[in-house]
């Protein structure tokens, strides 16, 4: 009996280690003050191993925030290309991407009620 729990804990222990090395990462790319300094605008790649690939995302988060593991993009495009994020107001955030860019998703607000922009170039 001993032997087959030791079995049953190793096989979960792999499994989990499976399932760590899935995680995705993010790595932020730049960071755009608003003008009031109340919000941030951050532009970060998200690489999700081999399989998934690397896409870029934007999110409006309280100025100096940590960007946390949840969703909470204002922009997610297919693939790592260059976004620019531009404040034209303390509530009003314009982003600028490629129009080749594929547009996984968009909010027009932030859960935080700034308003946003799209702008493909």
């Amino acid at each position: 009996m001993p032997v087959a729990r030791i079995a049953a804990a190793l096989l979960l222990s792999a499994a989990l280690a499976g399932c760590a090395a899935q995680r995705c990462t993010n790595a932020v790319a730049q960071r755009v003050p608003a003008p009031d300094g109340q919000y941030d605008a951050v532009v970060f790649q998200r690489d999700c191993g081999p399989a998934d690939g690397s896409s870029v995302a934007v999110a409006v988060l309280p100025h100096g925030a940590d960007l946390p593991d949840l969703p909470t993009t204002v922009l997610a495009l297919a693939q790592p290309v260059p976004v620019t994020a531009t404040w034209t107001s303390p509530t009003r955030l314009r982003l600028s991407y490629p129009r080749s860019a594929t547009v996984v998703g968009r909010m027009p607000t932030s859960p935080d009620g700034v308003a946003v922009e799209f702008q493909p170039r």
